[in-house]
């Protein structure tokens, strides 16, 4: 009688799960959208990079952050090596 009683617990838990996650107004999809950021404060770079500006960007000056590199160094192109601010 006891395992009965918990096969109905564990059938009646699973059909709860199954409503919960098949309902579209609960579930969103887990998703941080990039942030645009409009000012160089806001703009945290990791070291070694600095807050660029990206004045050809259709919503508005935006930055990013651009690889600082040493005059005579081959192995550094600051033009292709960016990463976004966070």
């Amino acid at each position: 009688m006891y395992t009965g009683l918990m096969i109905l617990v564990f059938l009646g838990v699973f059909y709860l799960s199954v409503e919960f996650s098949t309902e579209k107004d609960l579930v969103q999809p887990f998703t941080i959208p990039n942030p645009k950021f409009t000012l160089a404060a806001q703009c945290n770079c990791l070291p070694g990079y600095i807050p660029a500006r990206n004045a050809g960007c259709t919503t508005g000056t935006e930055y990013f952050c651009k690889r600082i590199c040493n005059t005579g160094d081959p192995t550094c192109d600051p033009i292709k090596d960016v990463k976004s601010c966070y």
